[in-house]
């Protein structure tokens, strides 16, 4: 077993692992890196996507109840970075934004939450009488959107 962060090839499997894990509970799926993601550059910029962007179909609920063709599209911009603090791994992963959507059928998008340093968080509910949109959601104790 390696310690995580001991190069940057080892600190992007150790952050994609855990995701790819995460999805396979809810959704059949991989979780792809682009322009080098596996063996990265220091400080360059990456990303993932699910299924090269193709979205991921959500399973079933075990209640039986089927949820349409309901998809998850989701990509996450990083990159690697070097620290320098005694008694940490040498890299980690640093994420810079992320653009995630939940979409129903081919036209009806439920519900979207991007994020980018130059543009804060940026949300909406979609497919309803009136559209929400929100500039953060707050994700206090017990508030859920």
């Amino acid at each position: 077993m390696t310690d995580s962060g001991v190069t940057p090839a080892v600190a992007v499997q150790e952050f994609i692992a855990p995701l790819q894990q995460a999805l396979s509970c809810v959704a059949h799926g991989k979780i792809s890196t682009r322009r080098g993601g596996e063996q990265p550059k220091i400080d360059q910029g990456q990303q993932w996507s699910l299924n090269d962007g193709g979205g991921a179909v959500l399973r079933k609920r075990h209640d039986g109840v089927p949820p349409g063709k309901l998809e998850l599209y989701a990509s996450v911009y990083w990159r690697v970075i070097k620290i320098n603090q005694e008694g940490l791994s040498p890299y980690r992963v640093a994420t810079t934004g992320y653009d995630y959507s939940l979409v129903i059928g081919e036209t009806c998008e439920l519900w979207a939450m991007h994020w980018h340093p130059q543009g804060g968080v940026r949300g909406r509910w979609l497919c309803s009488r009136t559209p929400v949109r929100v500039d953060s959601i707050p994700l206090g104790s017990g508030s859920y959107p």
